[in-house]
This record gives C-alpha cells, structure tokens and sequence, in this order.
C-alpha cells in the first residue's frame, strides 16, 4: 500500500478510518503522526481540514457527503478541484459489507495540459482572441438561443502592405495591437474572434445604428497612428454589419457581413457598412460584370475612343486622350467608372492596362507627328512594375516618340504609397514620356502633390469648369491653378469645356489647353479619319457615337 502512487483510506460501514497510506497524507498535507486507525469521519475530516485551511461549509460539506458514501454499495469517479488550484481524481469502490476505499490521483499537470489544449483549440496563439471555431460555435449557440445580436467582420486596410514593407514581424505587432485595442473598447459582453489573417469577427448585442455607431467608433479606434519599432503606422479598418434575423443559418450571417465588408472595401475603406437590402443582388451584378470581363480580355472586348485635346494659344488638336469603351453584347455600353475598379479588385488591370497602351501606340504610329496620346493609368497599375515595361514595349513596338506618350493619374492614386509612386513616375519622366495630373481639384486634392510630384501637365477637374461663368469661387480656383501652372513651368488643361463662354474665360486667365464636348467628343473608330488630321483650317469628323461635329483641326480665335 506504501508503494502506491495514489493516496488511499479505507473506511468501514461504522465510519472509521481503517487504513490509509503515506501518499494520501502528502497529498492533503497531514503530517503522518496526526492521524490513527480508529478515528471517526467526523474526527478525522477535522484534522483534514485544519492542515488544509478549510472554511467551516467546506468542512460540513466533505463530512456530509463521505457519509453518504459509505452507505452506497455503488462504485463512482469524481474530479475534485482543492483550494489551492490542484485538481485531484477521486474513485470511490464499495466492499460488500466492509466499507469503501477511496483513492486520489494528482492529474493537475494532466488537466493543465488538456485545458491548453483545449484552449488552442478555441484561441489564436498571437492575439490570445478566440478563433474561427469558437466563433462558429458562439454563432450556433447564439442562433440557438434566438436571442439578437450582430456580427462585424473587421478586414484592417493596408496589412498586406505593412506586411511587405516591415516584414511579419512588425504585422504580428500590429496584429497585437488591434486585439488589445478591441478588448478594452468593446463591452463585455462582446465576443472577438481572430478569423485569420487580418480579419476579425465580432458579435455584439447592440442592434442597427447602436451595432453601426460601435463600428464607426472602432473604425475611428483602428485608425490612430501606431509606432512599432520606431516605425509610424496608419493602419485603418473597413467594417461590414449583419444583424442576425429568425430565417438566417450562422453561413448566410457571415455572408451577408463579408458582403457588407467588401462594400465598406469599394467605397473607400476606413469605413463601417451595414448590409442593406439589395446588396447581394448588386454584388451578384458585378460578379457577374467580372466573369464577363475575363471574356472581353480573352476575346478582345475592348475598343478605344479619342478625344482631342486642343491648344488655346493656336486652336490647334495636339493630341487626343484615349478613352476605353466596352461595347457588352448584351449590356450595351458599360462605363469604365463602373469595370475598371471591378478589374482592380479582380487583378484584371494589369492585362487590360497592357492592351490600352499597345492599342494607343498603336494608333499613334499613325498620326501625324505634332500629335500626342494620353493614356489613363489606374491606382492599381501604378503599383506594378510592369507599367514602365509596357509603356517601353510600346513604344519600341510601334516605333513612336517618347514624348508623344502621356500618362495620366488622378490624385486620389498618389496616396496610397506615396514614395513608391514618385520613384515609378520619376522612372516613367526619364524615359521622356509625359505625366499628367488629372481631375485636379478633386478627391484628396492638396498642393503638396505639385511639390512632391514632377508633372507635364495639370488637367483640371471639369466641375471648376462648368461653373466657372456663375461662381466666383471656381473662377477664383481656375486662375489660381494656371498662375501655379505658369510658375513651375507646367501646361495647364481644362477639362469639360463645353460652351463658347467656358472657352473664352479659360482664354482669357491663360490656360493652355482645353478638352470637351465644345471642340469635340470621343471618336470611335478612329483609324479612317487620322489624316483628316494635318490640315490647318477647321474640319470636322462626324462621330460614330453620336451628337455634334467633333472640331479637330482649329479653333476659331
């Protein structure tokens, strides 16, 4: 009995202590002449609990209860959880007409074990949050419960660039950061559950703008600057909110949050989106437009129109910007406002990017040589390297000037990555092509792009054009953009001109070049009426897209 691992008593049918062994004393800390065969129950748990520091209920609970078991004839197990946080395995065996023997086991390391385990099993590692499963199974329970709550799914904006720039590293530390974030701003009866990555779920019982005032303020949480080895971070959050009603499994609730996600995502990020109705029909319409783009890049979908660009000074076309058109079969006419963010998200642009400016090149070979082309480039290809290669290829191909290429790029693309986007346009300038600032006046519009940036031309915004005969204030902004213009030696260009008025004020403030319907809308196709291009006197181009007369040769001063 010595030799045994585990503690044992033996008590008889009177309720006195028989026998007990050394392991049994050490386990509840009992010196070993303190006890003696013969002693009752109730004289020998008072002598268990003094060395053990028990309450006077535990005492009266222990004692109660080993007298009940030694009237059972029954064998059973039970775990006992003791006061100082071990965790000792009981089992009970009844001899016939004899008494009981009781055994105790130490499983504390055991039970620690299985309980880290098991731990693991429903936290994340790094942030220490719950994980996908836990989440899955809080949904179920909470579903089950029929009682309302939200979900929202959090996707931080950026981390895979962060990643890439700092290195894992410094993503695990903001990772970090964000789950810290959270548990002290989120009431406690919030669940937060990492799904992976940098996508995290939240089930909240705040309902409608309650759930939707919680995520903007997470949203405003998660955009504070972070420092993480020395290094300044604005990370950001886009939030989708799905309120969970009767006829939802836990699948769908996730649906409609991630849709809700990548709505938030589309807008403009750092945002929080609630999922409204007709979402999933509007998302299945541009899944639809993405399967339908692959097809048009497979099969050549694209064509492009040409607007001419017309110099104030002479009235002269010296150039013409390159407008994508996709013609759907079946849609008809789809905007580029509508597929080129479509072709962003689904890595489209790169391939699409590369046909404009071949098919630009293209056309440009064939034009007369005073003439230039501009070729819009999105955010997306701007972060590529593949643009200065197709831009050379291009003009190695077709055998064109450098310099009667222009690439044009809104301000809203010079954000994201700002020092990588100076380095790709400084590589782009040195090889002679041109760069334009487009849309300027618009979006994230600041003076500190015409410093940082090197521009050929500055193309302003059509809406300080339009408004320009009525408003003072856009009148005030037009002249102040071409005096910039004039100081730092760059072509200023006025977009949507479309009435002689508009014409004459641009004139007048000397802006150098003008673009609208007035001196002429898109051409498509283009081919057959380049050499109507050389001549001096007006001219006109009927346009196959409809509407007036597109004036290309000359503006009347």
């Amino acid at each position: 009995m010595e030799s045994m691992s585990d503690g044992l008593v033996f008590i008889d049918r009177e309720g006195r202590l028989r026998h007990f062994n050394r392991r049994f004393l050490d386990l509840f800390n009992t010196p070993f002449d303190a006890i003696a065969s013969g002693l009752t129950i109730d004289a020998f748990l008072d002598i268990i609990a003094a060395c053990r520091g028990w309450t006077a209920e535990k005492r009266a609970l222990v004692g109660g209860a080993m007298k009940q078991w030694v009237e059972r004839d029954d064998d059973f197990d039970r775990e006992c959880e003791m006061e100082d946080g071990r965790t000792y395995q009981m089992q009970c065996r009844s001899i016939p007409r004899q008494g009981i023997v009781l055994t105790f086991n130490d499983v504390s390391a055991e039970r620690r074990a299985l309980h880290n385990l098991t731990h693991l099993a429903y936290h994340d590692p790094l942030t220490g949050l719950r994980n996908r499963r836990a989440l899955r199974e809080e949904k179920e329970a909470r579903i089950g419960l029929g009682k309302p709550f939200s979900l929202l799914l959090i996707d931080l904006d950026d981390f895979k660039r962060i990643n890439d720039a700092y290195g894992h590293a410094v993503g695990d530390t903001l990772l970090i950061h964000v789950a810290a974030e959270l548990t002290s701003l989120l009431p406690d009866d919030s669940f937060v559950a990492r799904m992976g990555g940098d996508e995290i779920a939240i089930i909240a019982t705040q309902l409608g703008e309650a759930a939707t005032a919680l995520a903007d303020t997470i949203v405003i949480r998660l955009s504070a600057p972070v420092i993480i080895d020395e290094r300044r971070l604005l990370p950001g959050c886009s939030i989708g909110i799905a309120g969970f009603a009767n006829d939802l499994t836990p699948d769908e609730l996730m649906k409609r949050a991630d849709m809700a996600l990548y709505e938030a995502k589309r807008r403009g990020r750092r945002r929080a989106q609630p999922y409204v109705s007709g979402l999933a029909e509007r998302l299945a319409e541009r899944q639809h437009i993405t399967d339908d783009l692959y097809e048009a890049v497979q099969n050549g979908g694209f064509s492009l129109a040409f607007q001419p660009v017309v110099a104030l000074s002479s009235g002269i076309t010296t150039g013409y910007e390159a407008l994508i058109r996709w013609n759907h079969p079946t849609r008809g006419w789809i905007s580029p406002d509508t597929f080129i963010p479509i072709a962003e998200d689904c890595g489209l642009i790169e391939e699409i990017g590369r046909w404009v400016i071949m098919e630009a090149c293209r056309q440009l070979a064939g034009w007369s040589p005073h003439l230039h082309v501009a070729i819009n480039v999105s955010a997306g290809q701007l972060k590529s390297d593949a643009l200065l290669h197709h831009l050379t290829q291009a003009i190695l191909v077709y055998g064109v000037a450098a310099e009667r290429v222009e690439v044009e790029i809104t301000e809203t693309a010079l954000i994201d990555d700002a020092t990588r986007t100076a380095a790709m346009l400084a590589r782009i300038r040195r090889t002679g092509i041109k760069v334009a600032l487009d849309d300027f006046g618009t979006g994230q519009s600041s003076l500190a792009h015409l410093r940082d940036f090197q521009f050929d031309r500055i193309k302003i915004d059509r809406s300080f054009v339009i408004e320009a005969g009525s408003d003072p204030r856009c009148m005030a902004v037009l002249r102040a953009t071409v005096a910039i213009g004039q100081e730092l030696g760059v072509l200023t260009h006025a977009e949507g001109v479309e009435t002689r008025e508009q014409l004459e004020l641009l004139r007048a403030i000397g802006c150098d070049a003008v673009q609208g319907y007035l001196v002429g809308r898109p051409i498509v196709p283009f081919t057959d009426a380049v050499q109507t291009l050389v001549p001096v006197a007006p001219a006109a181009i009927s346009n196959p897209i409809g509407g007036e007369p597109a004036a290309v040769a000359r503006i009347a001063a």
